[in-house]
């Protein structure tokens, strides 16, 4: 069965101007991303879609896949899920469809796993990271959730790093969330979705604290 990572990866941000491309520890973001899911156990190919030369140049350096990325797949408003769908496209023998995002720098080798070894009792699966914040679906659904009882309940938020669902069912419901969702604790304790240039410092200063503690799976180059 081919478990197959599509990486959203286009030129154009209004907020971050060449936020893909921008650095983190060292390494820019899609070279980060790239990396920690060709480490991952059960990833059988990694490709990046993009619409972006210097983008496109990196990924090829670091063992990602290029898609070239239309037009219509490259706007403000465009969806996830046709990007990866279009992706894909180009690789048929694919079951297992994840997406992984370059704004979450903290996502581990082991989140991506974990994430896809419960696709077999979800429709679909997603990381979390403890908080509060809401997170909807491209149904319009949220999709945050509680666990535990009483005392021990948690409030779980999208960690905004990986999600995985059957190719089938991706083309289908054209979403990457859908069904009986299954949230997948990641292996760092903090919500880090890059959107902004405050994001980008904060993700800085956070790599420096990491490069000592237990989350060693998160590359960095020194």
């Amino acid at each position: 069965m081919s478990t197959i990572v599509v990486i959203p990866a286009r030129g154009g941000s209004k907020r971050v101007p060449g936020k893909n491309l921008r650095e983190v520890g060292g390494m820019t973001l899609i070279e980060r991303c790239i990396r920690t899911c060709n480490r991952a156990q059960l990833v059988d190919e990694v490709l990046v879609s993009t619409d972006c030369p210097a983008i496109a140049t990196v990924a090829a350096s670091v063992n990602g896949y290029v898609i070239w990325r239309p037009a219509r797949l490259a706007t403000d408003d465009c969806r996830s899920a046709p990007v990866v769908i279009h992706a894909l496209d180009h690789r048929p023998e694919c079951k297992i469809a994840v997406m992984a995002q370059c704004t979450a720098p903290f996502m581990t080798p082991d989140d991506i796993d974990a994430a896809i070894e419960l696709l077999p009792v979800y429709d679909s699966t997603l990381a979390v990271v403890p908080g509060e914040g809401l997170y909807f679906n491209e149904a319009g659904e949220c999709i945050n959730g509680r666990v535990g009882y009483g005392q021990t309940e948690q409030l779980l938020r999208c960690a905004g790093s990986v999600f995985v669902t059957r190719k089938a069912d991706l083309v289908e419901h054209d979403s990457m969330t859908w069904g009986r969702i299954g949230k997948s604790p990641s292996t760092y304790p903090w919500y880090c979705d890059i959107d902004n240039l405050a994001d980008i410092e904060e993700a800085k200063q956070r790599i420096v604290l990491t490069q000592t503690s237990r989350l060693n799976q998160i590359p960095v180059a020194i």
